[in-house]
């Protein structure tokens, strides 16, 4: 199994010298390890009632949602720029036409995508090093459809890394500006709140809609506040790379 991580990590290495990402194996171990430790504090504030471990962990899966999306759009653009294909699904099918590949191609891309848009910060960090722990030592063979795309999806995650960590670095620099938004959201939140106290909580359905409202603050409208941020400040995230 460690023989087939460092493949894979060596691999996936190669491929971001390919594609000209900037990032090398020294960057990949310590956004790895950044990842980690960011999802640990995430993990905290889940479900939590108290006020900023619950922002922090709303926001920081905000911000892995926003990075996955720029990361799988950067390695496609990325391989458009080097005239590399998306890996043919259908290479072991001699008689499979042009179309039929395409078909292949993107419909794979589309899976690949939606797998990848849902791994959490945890997982980003283990596949970016080649780590799929789901297969344990059996990996697929090198150099097949399924070697090639999962050394794809490792620089992916490592891209998706480094911008999450470009955005939580912004978000922890300017935290009075981000807490100041938030107090003024949740203090409107919260005179809606007292207003159906004021007329009397005459059920639990009303009481537990006064509770959705407060956590709705929370968990929506404080990482759009924090993302609305980092996009007015960062080029990366609004998508503007250069080359």
């Amino acid at each position: 199994m460690d023989e087939a991580h460092r493949t894979m990590s060596s691999d996936i290495e190669q491929m971001h010298a390919r594609l000209g990402t900037g990032l090398a194996g020294a960057d990949l171990t310590e956004l790895a390890t950044y990842l980690q430790e960011l999802h640990s504090e995430s993990a905290a504030g889940k479900g939590s009632q108290s006020l900023l471990p619950r922002m922090r962990h709303a926001s920081a899966e905000r911000l892995n949602a926003e990075a996955g999306a720029l990361a799988v759009a950067r390695v496609v653009a990325l391989l458009q720029r080097e005239q590399l294909p998306w890996p043919d699904p259908t290479r072991y099918r001699p008689n499979a036409t042009p179309e039929e590949i395409e078909r292949s191609r993107r419909r794979r891309l589309d899976d690949v995508r939606e797998t990848f848009l849902a791994q959490d910060l945890e997982r980003t960090a283990q596949r970016m090093l080649g780590i799929v722990g789901g297969w344990g030592w059996d990996y697929p063979d090198r150099g097949s459809p399924l070697w090639e795309e999962t050394v794809l999806e490792g620089v992916a995650a490592g891209i998706r890394g480094q911008l999450v960590r470009e955005f939580a670095d912004l978000l922890r620099r300017d935290r009075d500006v981000i807490l100041d938004g938030a107090q003024a959201s949740i203090g409107k939140e919260l005179e809606a709140i007292h207003g159906v106290l004021d007329d009397g909580v005459h059920s639990l359905e009303q009481a537990s809609r006064a509770v959705a409202s407060s956590l709705r603050a929370l968990d929506e409208v404080v990482p759009e506040i924090a993302w609305e941020h980092v996009a007015s400040q960062l080029p990366h995230a609004r998508g503007e790379f250069d080359g």
